[in-house]
């Protein structure tokens, strides 16, 4: 849990606005336009439901989340078995013999016996087991030392229901049944794992799609700065050619053309890059005939209004991690209950009681059980402690160390979230403020470039002037564009603190 922070910390960092531009040297003023370069691969156009659609089916980590539900699933199928009932049927055969003692009137030296029962068995809310047990048994003997040999037969049956109770250690529900506790706990905290998983995936690939939808947005910006800075030097020519300007103001221009041509190959490196990446996170496949992805909506932000304090208290209700840790709060405190318990010695009762008959024949036997008076009941105790006991003071200290580290964990984790909901508010606030204030710049840049224009043709400004606001313009635009990025991003962040990031896109993870 306390990489939690340094991942959504790191995820929320600014990157850069764009790569610092190299001198370049001034070419001179007859220099040809560079040769065409070879047409790059066709991008291929994929909205932002696609994208995810498709990353929900292939993210491996939804995939492994969902996998440990339903192993946990399982594991809660396999603990509710202690509430079965258990049935048991035996059958066993005993063959005796032995030498013959002359004149011996005690013990058989032939016997033959013959056993069998069935008994059904429950566990009861106490800790205790409650059984229901039918016997039956026939022994046939001779004695064959006696003159005349002596031979018969007896049969017996019986039906016994017997209780047996811990007095002490393991009584109770909690201890009895701790085993399905735990696999519940565990089924409820992969759910909840599973929702972190789907959190995450949703998140990091909006922010991804929106990084492509940057990196195209600055690719066309510096195109098209430099198709100004080509005009600028088509008009800059016609001017020399016909005397009204000096032939060194060609050498300004073509020294930023040279700039902004190399702003547009790492421009279009990071379109390449930023793609992949978000192939990579969605699934998609990376071939050379795939490798460049378009966004299918504009790198526009539609701002709404973000209260800190709302989106503190949602991130807090609805954190999946809060509430894992808070299911692993219920387990560390189960088991400090049943530690607890096993300090105490064992003191287990057992009462038991029921019919009795006896016959010749088993059938005898059985008919006697039912109709005459004979019965059995009876009684143990038995008493069983530990000296020193050390196993069980050492699970019992171990399980109150968990239960206070979950008490720890869970402490840092809330103020973990409200620290990255702090920071995601202030990032979606100040990427508004970005963007207005970019607005009001682009505004009054493309006011500067007419005016600039307007004094180089009048002979009071210089080709360095007038490509000067040229890349003011542009780096108004370029911020304009990063902060709407960044408003895009910290919205997908406040959205998965605040659990509205799965039904906003449809996203269902189960």
């Amino acid at each position: 849990m306390t990489g939690l922070l340094l991942t959504i910390t790191a995820a929320l960092a600014l990157p850069a606005l764009a790569q610092p531009a190299r001198p370049a040297q001034p070419r001179q003023p007859a220099q040809a336009a560079p040769p065409p370069t070879e047409a790059a691969m066709p991008a291929t156009t994929l909205t932002l439901p696609e994208v995810l659609q498709h990353a929900v089916r292939q993210s491996p980590s939804l995939a492994t989340a969902r996998i440990d539900v339903e192993v946990a699933e399982a594991g809660v199928l396999e603990a509710t078995g202690l509430e079965d009932f258990l049935f048991n049927a035996t059958g066993t055969y005993l063959r005796q013999r032995t030498e013959p003692q002359e004149n011996n009137p005690f013990g058989a030296d032939e016997v033959d016996q013959f056993t069998g029962s069935v008994s059904l068995r429950k566990l009861l809310w106490t800790g205790g087991t409650i059984s229901l047990t039918a016997q039956g048994d026939q022994q046939k003997s001779r004695l064959s030392s006696l003159t005349p040999p002596i031979a018969g037969t007896v049969s017996t049956s019986s039906i016994t229901a017997e209780i047996l109770q811990p007095l002490m250690r393991g009584r109770g529900e909690a201890a009895t049944r701790a085993p399905r506790t735990r696999a519940q706990l565990a089924s409820e905290q992969a759910r909840l794992q599973r929702e972190v998983a789907g959190r995450t995936v949703v998140r990091d690939l909006i922010a991804g799609y929106w990084e492509v939808a940057y990196a195209w947005a600055d690719l066309e910006i510096r195109r098209s700065s430099l198709d100004l800075a080509r005009e600028r030097r088509r008009l800059t020519d016609a001017s020399v050619r016909g005397g009204a300007t000096a032939p060194t103001e060609v050498l300004a221009v073509d020294q930023v053309i040279a700039q902004r041509e190399e702003e547009v190959v790492v421009a279009e490196l990071a379109v390449t890059e930023r793609s992949l990446e978000l192939r990579r996170l969605a699934g998609l496949e990376i071939e050379p005939d795939q490798i460049d992805v378009k966004t299918g909506a504009p790198l526009a932000a539609e701002v709404r209004p973000v209260e800190m304090a709302q989106v503190v208290g949602q991130a807090m209700e609805r954190s999946p991690e809060i509430a894992v840790l808070e299911s692993q709060g219920r387990g560390a405190a189960l088991e400090v209950e049943v530690t607890d318990n096993g300090l105490l010695p064992r003191l287990d009762l057992r009462v038991y009681g029921g019919p009795l008959g006896s016959g010749e024949k088993i059938g005898d036997a059985i008919e006697s059980t039912f109709q005459d008076n004979g019965y059995q009941v009876g009684a143990d105790v038995v008493l069983e402690h530990w000296l020193g006991n050390r196993a069980a003071s050492g699970a019992s200290h171990r399980a109150q160390a968990e239960r206070q580290r979950v008490k720890v964990n869970l402490a840092d984790v809330r103020r973990q979230i409200a620290q990255s909901a702090a920071q995601a508010v202030a990032l979606a606030r100040s990427a508004e403020k970005r963007m207005q204030l970019s607005r009001t710049a682009i505004d009054l840049t493309q006011r500067n470039i007419k005016a600039e224009t307007g004094r180089f043709e009048l002979g009071k400004s210089s080709n360095f002037d007038v490509l000067l606001r040229q890349e003011e313009h542009t780096q108004a635009r370029l911020r304009y564009a990063r902060a709407a990025a960044d408003y895009l991003r910290a919205s997908a962040f406040l959205e998965a603190l605040t659990g509205e990031i799965l039904g906003r896109y449809g996203i269902k993870v189960e």
